[in-house]
């Protein structure tokens, strides 16, 4: 769907080439064409509010940090792409009436290129923005948000190693020729799984320390103990505040979720060695006003 609100704008000749590039700029009005991703799997991450109302001023750069969690059930990926299209559907965008004036008077929508994107890959939201592996920049031009070129970004390998910890950053730059508010829901991925070649033993009691932060106050955290409980690629672990989060195994990552009426958390537990381990995990109310943020653990194992 595609609707703009141009008030006085409505008089002008120009307008209906404005709302044909607009359109085609802003969200799909045309027929999706269908690639064959049949050794692929599909995977979307909700983004739960962290890519909401993003402010855009025209040719100022501005980064977005995005952390995303693999579900439990994937398994160590053998490769990825991200879905731009699929990702772009779940888009929206919106200008001020000034601002879309300002356009036509200089002909910024009549450019062979209204912008640009770039998507960078990292283990942390401190640092992802300045990482060094990077994809595009992809240029904005009318007729991308509905058929951007290209249609699907492929992680080499460096980028699949952070993601088969379970966790991935991503830092998305964006420059618009206008000022614009952007939404964006989710992220979609196709991959493909490869065979776990073993099963780390994460059993025992692990005690450390957290961190969380959370959108709607502020950052939380302190002591932390848990016990793993496995049996072969299958596991769960309750923490000090018996509560229970389960999950898989796959070579040396423990991805877990839980989903109450109230919240839902999913993460992973990654050996570093055999008595220390990192946890990070996403959680996100389901309630209002839907706080949600990102935890980091810091786990070492006593006994087992």
């Amino acid at each position: 769907m595609c609707t703009i609100q141009f008030l006085s704008l409505h008089r002008h000749s120009i307008l209906v080439q404005t709302l044909f590039i607009i359109c085609m700029f802003l969200v799909s009005c045309s027929k999706d064409d269908s690639t064959d991703t049949s050794a692929f799997t599909s995977l979307s991450f909700p983004l739960n509010g962290a890519f909401q109302d993003i402010q855009l001023v025209a040719n100022q750069p501005t980064n977005q940090v995005i952390t995303l969690n693999v579900p439990p059930e994937i398994k160590m990926l053998k490769s990825a792409k991200i879905d731009i299209l699929k990702t772009l559907k779940n888009a929206s965008v919106s200008y001020q009436k000034s601002a879309l004036k300002s356009a036509l008077i200089n002909s910024a929508l009549q450019n062979d290129e209204t912008g640009w994107i770039h998507i960078k890959v990292g283990d942390s939201p401190e640092t992802a923005c300045l990482s060094s592996i990077s994809y595009g920049p992809y240029n904005l031009s009318p007729g991308f948000f509905g058929a951007p070129m290209p249609k699907e970004v492929p992680l080499d390998q460096p980028s699949i190693q952070i993601v088969n910890t379970g966790t991935v950053v991503l830092c998305i730059e964006m420059v618009s020729a206008i000022d614009a508010v952007v939404s964006i829901d989710e992220v979609a991925f196709d991959i493909t799984q490869s065979d776990c070649t073993e099963t780390f033993d994460f059993s025992g009691l692990w005690q450390g320390i957290y961190e969380c932060e959370n959108s709607c106050a502020n950052q939380f955290g302190g002591e932390i103990q848990l016990t793993v409980t496995q049996n072969g690629t299958t596991a769960s672990y309750t923490d000090d505040m018996d509560i229970t989060y389960t999950g898989t195994i796959c070579d040396e990552v423990f991805r877990f979720e839980r989903t109450n009426e109230y919240e839902s958390e999913s993460g992973t537990l990654t050996r570093i060695d055999d008595n220390y381990a990192i946890k990070r995990s996403t959680w996100r109310s389901h309630y209002e006003p839907y706080c949600f943020g990102n935890c980091v653990d810091t786990l070492y194992r006593i006994s087992q």
